[in-house]
């Protein structure tokens, strides 16, 4: 019961504070919007919202944990504001620093989101606080580290969103100056994939005719 009212007062915050930010921007003041964004950093997490961009992901992780495991509801939070805050700002006209912070930023959220996920304490209901894509969308993707694509093609595979973790895979491939053990968990990979149903295959947006000229090409390699 404690956890669902908590759920539904985070909802409501993060909800409110959606609203009046995307307000807020709308009407071009940035600097309000911010300013809520980083009331909430400093009221949930206690956290200085200027160094957020500079902190180890891993400290910011620590922040979610309850004991030795990941609140999830509290990384959800934290990886939503820190996504909010990589959003202030005009994007198009910041500076190279600017958009360096805002890069960091996203990274963090991504990394933070994607801890619970392994820590295997995603809320059911998570997509209702987080989506990933919205932050990936913001995302230099060529800023992303292998360790973090690596960890990206996991998530999609276990979430059933099987093309998008074969575009993270054959990039993961393609940039690797030694890809054979990529290459091998490639193929298991798609040899798993081909033990799904049709109806599974489709909702992941990856038909079986690609499943399997994905896994001949992995396998020519």
């Amino acid at each position: 019961m404690f956890q669902k009212e908590w759920l539904a007062r985070q909802l409501e915050m993060l909800s409110a504070l959606s609203a009046q930010v995307l307000l807020l921007r709308r009407t071009g003041d940035d600097k309000a919007a911010q300013a809520l964004i980083d009331d909430a950093c400093r009221e949930l997490f206690g956290l200085e919202p200027g160094l957020m961009a500079l902190m180890p992901e891993e400290f910011l992780i620590d922040k979610a944990r309850s004991g030795n495991r990941i609140d999830g509801h509290r990384a959800l939070a934290l990886a939503a504001l820190l996504r909010e805050r990589a959003g202030t700002g005009d994007a198009i006209n910041s500076s190279p620093q600017e958009d360096a912070s805002r890069q960091a930023l996203l990274r963090r959220s991504v990394a933070v989101f994607l801890a619970c996920a392994e820590d295997g304490t995603l809320p059911p209901d998570h997509e209702q606080i987080y989506d990933i894509h919205q932050a990936l969308n913001g995302i230099d993707y060529e800023t992303l580290t292998p360790e973090l694509k690596y960890r990206l093609f996991h998530y999609f595979e276990d979430a059933g969103q099987y093309a998008e973790a074969e575009n993270v895979l054959f990039d993961l491939i393609e940039s690797s100056p030694a890809p054979q053990a990529l290459i091998a968990e490639g193929i298991a990979f798609y040899e798993w994939l081909l033990e799904q149903d049709d109806a599974d295959l489709a909702a992941g947006n990856l038909p079986r005719d690609e499943v399997n000229e994905s896994l001949a090409r992995l396998r020519a390699m």
